[in-house]
């Protein structure tokens, strides 16, 4: 699992991902997990892996499913072989 590094206060949270995400070789299924609007700007492959929560009440049973989805479709790329693990960019 992976973190976004704290004190990035000059990026907006979308910049920070994306910075996130050059400075990172991820190969392994992944979700983004935030409740910030401005990721809707993420680009497409990015944003397909974004589960948006809200601030107000967080994480739900939903938000958990989509999670599966995105990690199941993941492991079913080609090349995805036998990944197990998951790569997380989150705060």
């Amino acid at each position: 699992m992976s973190v976004l590094a704290e004190g990035q206060d000059a990026f907006s949270r979308k910049d920070e991902i994306l910075d996130w995400f050059t400075l990172n070789d991820v190969n392994e299924p992944f979700v983004i997990l935030d409740d910030d609007k401005s990721l809707n700007d993420l680009p497409d492959q990015l944003k397909a892996h974004l589960v948006q929560t809200t601030a107000h009440l967080g994480l739900t049973d939903d938000h958990l499913s989509a999670i599966e989805v995105i990690l199941k479709a993941d492991c079913n790329l080609p090349d995805a072989g036998h990944r197990l693990g998951a790569q997380y960019a989150y705060r």
